[in-house]
Formats: C-alpha cells, structure tokens, sequence
C-alpha cells in the first residue's frame, strides 16, 4: 500500500486502544480524526478491541489501491464498511471483526469452476471404442447410449473431459477430449461422439455421479462446490499467473483464466495484506451430488464471496451461510430478505466494474449454491434482481475481506 494512500496513517489513534476510557471523554470528531490516521496494523487493533464499530460505522468508504498486475493499472478502490461481528478463527477463538466489500467489482471474472472431466483413469486405458449411459432426459441431453472411439491412449492418471455444455447442445454435437492429467490444457485428441452402444461402459452419467462417471452437472456446467472452486483459489492468492490453482479432485479443470491472471491478493500492497488472515467461511452443500457430504462445509478464507443470507436475500438453508449484512440490510430497505428473479428490482444488486464505474451493470457471483444443481450458484444479475449462473461462466465475483 503506497504511502500516500493508507488507511490509517500515524499512532496517535493508538492511544483510543490503550485508553479506552478516553473515547467517552472525547468528542466523535476528535475521536474519528484520530482514527482516520492509522497504519493499517492500527486499523485491526482497533478491531480487535471491538471499537472500531464506533469510528467506522456502516456505510464508511475506505480507499486502498489494489493493482490489476496483468497490466499494472493501480485503482483507488473503495471498500464500503459492510458489517461489525465476529470472525471464528482456524483455532476455534471467536474474535470482534470488521468486514470491507468492494463498491465496484475487480475488472475481469474469474470462472467458478472449468466444466469438469467426466472420467479419470486411474490406470490408464487403451485407444478403444467406449460409451457412456444417459438414464434421464436433461434438456438436450436426451437419454441413451452413446460412444466415441479414441484413437489414442489415456495415460494412467488421465481425463476423458466432456460433452461441455451438454443440455444446450445437440448430441450430433457432442465431442469428448482427452487430457494426460488433471492439470494438462493441451488434448491428447478430440472426438465426435455418436448415439449408440458399442465397445466398452464407461457407466451411467446422470445428476448425482455414479461409481465411475462425475456428475452430468458438473461435466456440462462445471461444480458448484465452492470449497473445490477456481475462484475462492484466485481470491486468496497472491501467485502470479499459472500458478494460484491446484485441482481440488480428479475430475477439476483449469479455470482459462489461470494462464493469463494472477492472484486477487497480489494487487495489494505488503502493509495491507499483512493484517488479513484466514477466518471460518460456511457454505451450503448442493443436495444432488455433496449429500454425502454434509449439509453445509466450512473453509478458512482471506477473502470470500458473499452468500445469500449475508446480502439479505431469501435463503435456501436459513441461518448456516453467515449472518446478514447491515449494510445491505440498509440498502436493500426490506425487513425481510429480498426474494428472487424478476420483477423484484433492487439497486444494491447492481454493480459495475471498477475499470468503468459508471458504465454497464455487471454479473455478480455469490458463493451459494442453487442446492437443488450441482453446477449453478446465486448471483447478483446486472438488472438488480437474484438469479443464478453456471459455474462455468467467468462472472465476477464480489471481494469481502474480514478484519479481525
């Protein structure tokens, strides 16, 4: 963070957090003066002994650059005061928190998650004809068998990936690919696949998974799992370009933006990067393929995407993914959480680039899941309304950061 554009700049606030008695001696002005002159390490102890409710209240803009690296565009970007709580730390310490979302989004998406392989193959297998079952009719994606013949090896360790946006696109269409593993951006080969059984089953390829096929979901549209996901991995590095993403299981794909974006982290400066840390993040589990898992899963996350209960929207598991927001509490002007999809219009979900900050209304992924699919969660949609998006899709995401 450069000099000129710290949070916080001097100790004198200090002295708030020593002396806490002076705060009710003191006038607000004087108080917030003090504050508005703080190091960013400052910043977090005023967080941590819980006064920092009192300087920042809600709503409170606090400027800090963040440089786009694929082309070292510095942006003064605002960071709206959105909640005071509490933040459960990896040790269990539930501690007073601060949390900053971005007024503006990040000049380009990340996808949340590549449409996933198929089939791994642990061992390898031969340059054969195989064929694949579809138990139930999903749109295009009509039921029956279908091959493909593979010209070449899959390596042990490899991935049969495809058909890539199956329900949208006509079986006469379809091709398959292989890849030598989960981490390979260059096929083997490409191949048609056709109607019809013929050579050897692979086995059934329908919502949930089976014992050898990946979820159909998540082979067309990518996962909705946002643990396993591409863009919770970019939001919490600080790598540079092809290197801030590992799979998360052996049928995950390489987001494309991985070979030319590094790290969401990367753009911020050493003074203010070295105040965040890792607290608890729930998410709901999707019913249709992480059943088995649990109904909800946490992670431990720098930064996050906000959920649905946390941008005060109807919620598909109440009470689990955070609690709401006061600041959209505010902005949304409902004392129920607004509900979804058109015609319910609702300027806090409009959001635009900071790249163009008076320009068009954007995409906005949220990390809830559509529990009901295993490859679509929530969004903000650029008309102000709820909806939800393929995780395939590169829609950008909304940057929260918990001070604690």
């Amino acid at each position: 963070m450069s000099e000129e554009n710290k949070l916080l700049k001097n100790t004198t606030g200090l002295l708030i957090v020593e002396n806490l008695e002076k705060i009710a001696g003191a006038s607000m002005a004087q108080v917030a003066q003090n504050a508005a002159e703080l190091s960013p390490e400052d910043f977090q102890k005023l967080v941590r002994a819980g006064v920092a409710r009192w300087l920042y209240p809600i709503g409170t803009v606090i400027v800090i650059n963040w440089t786009d690296k694929t082309n070292d565009t510095v942006y003064q970007v605002p960071h709206i005061v959105a909640h005071h709580g509490h933040a459960t730390l990896a040790s269990g310490e539930v501690v007073p928190s601060c949390t900053l979302v971005w007024k503006y989004l990040p000049p380009y998406g990340v996808q949340f998650s590549e449409s996933q392989a198929m089939y791994y193959s642990e061992s390898g297998e031969p340059a054969d004809t195989y064929y694949f079952n579809i138990p139930t009719t999903w749109s295009k994606a009509v039921a029956g068998k279908y091959n493909f013949t593979l010209t070449q090896p899959v390596p042990a360790g490899g991935q049969i990936v495809g058909p890539r946006l199956i329900a949208d696109t006509e079986p006469a269409n379809w091709v398959v690919k292989t890849y030598a593993s989960p981490t390979s951006t260059t096929p083997i080969e490409t191949v048609p696949v056709v109607a019809g059984e013929a050579g050897t089953p692979l086995g059934d390829l329908q919502p949930a998974g089976s014992a050898t096929l990946n979820s159909i979901h998540r082979v067309g549209y990518g996962s909705n799992r946002y643990s396993h996901s591409a863009i919770r991995q970019w939001l919490n590095s600080e790598a540079p370009a092809g290197s801030w993403w590992t799979p998360q299981d052996n049928y995950d794909r390489p987001p494309e933006q991985l070979a030319t974006k590094p790290g969401f982290l990367s753009g911020y400066d050493d003074d203010f990067l070295a105040i965040l840390s890792p607290s608890k993040v729930t998410t709901a589990l999707n019913t249709v393929s992480d059943s088995g898992i649990g109904t909800y899963e946490d992670t431990y996350d720098k930064v996050f995407l906000p959920s649905l209960e946390e941008i005060w929207a109807v919620t598909q598991l109440a009470n689990t993914e955070g609690e709401p927001w006061e600041l959209y509490k505010r902005l949304v002007g409902r004392t129920t959480p607004a509900p979804w999809y058109s015609p319910n219009i609702f300027d806090a979900y409009k959001m635009r680039g900071i790249e163009s900050p008076t320009g068009s209304t954007q995409n906005v992924r949220l990390r809830s899941a559509i529990r009901g699919a295993a490859y679509n969660t929530w969004c903000m949609n650029p008309a102000g309304t709820i909806g939800n998006s393929g995780a395939y899709y590169a829609g950008r995401g909304l940057p929260a950061l918990e001070i604690k």
